[in-house]
């Protein structure tokens, strides 16, 4: 191998084995170069979509829904009377790892996830509770 770098062509160390190689003649080493790149530039916006998912629903949350005094409910199974809590049905893991691996589910598991929010009874769970 020759000893001199010419715009690009030889990688030192990099992602193609730990060693000096040329990629015009080792075709190989480009596929694994281009392939990391990808899955990099996927993780990439998977991570920015999901942070971007992750502060919409946190500004959702705290702009959004009744405050004060018209959260009062009364629960029918065990007769509480206060503030209401909020619930969402299904599962922040199970979330977060559909969204780690495929874009699309994690969306729409996402999508389900926020539209089943619901106000119930903080002391039993209840769902149908009587807001006051």
């Amino acid at each position: 191998m020759k000893g001199h770098i010419s715009k690009g062509v030889w990688v030192a160390k990099a992602i193609a084995g730990g060693e000096l190689c040329d990629l015009r003649q080792n075709k190989g080493s480009r596929f694994k170069i281009l392939l990391i790149i990808k899955i990099t530039m996927t993780l990439f916006w998977i991570i920015i979509i999901g942070l971007a998912l992750f502060f919409v629903v946190k500004y959702v949350k705290t702009k959004g829904g009744d405050q004060g005094i018209k959260n009062q409910i009364k629960c029918p199974n065990c007769q509480y009377e206060g503030e209401a809590k909020i619930y969402t049905k299904g599962s922040m893991g199970i979330e977060v790892i559909l969204w780690f691996f495929f874009l699309f589910p994690g969306l729409i598991y996402s999508i389900w996830r926020l539209s089943s929010r619901y106000k119930g009874c903080p002391k039993c769970g209840y769902e149908h509770v009587i807001k006051q």
